[in-house]
């Protein structure tokens, strides 16, 4: 049996990256409108939690807009 842990909360400038790339901002300029350097969201970029959160969101979103057109 499969056990999914709880993911780890985001920090505020995670969450604001996390939005700025959904809302269709490049990596450089939702690194800006989080206050962190590009580097750093690429390193996120690279970490299950954020990506999984990234990938959750996104498919969430298009679930809901796809049940609009509907």
């Amino acid at each position: 049996m499969s056990t999914k842990m709880k993911p780890t909360p985001l920090r505020d400038n995670q969450r604001r990256a996390l939005a700025a790339l959904l809302d269709g901002l490049s990596k450089s300029q939702a690194s800006q409108a989080a206050g962190v350097r590009p580097e750093t969201l690429s390193r996120w970029l690279s970490e299950d939690n954020f990506r999984d959160r990234l990938t959750e969101v996104s498919t969430r979103r298009l679930a809901d807009a796809s049940v609009r057109l509907k």
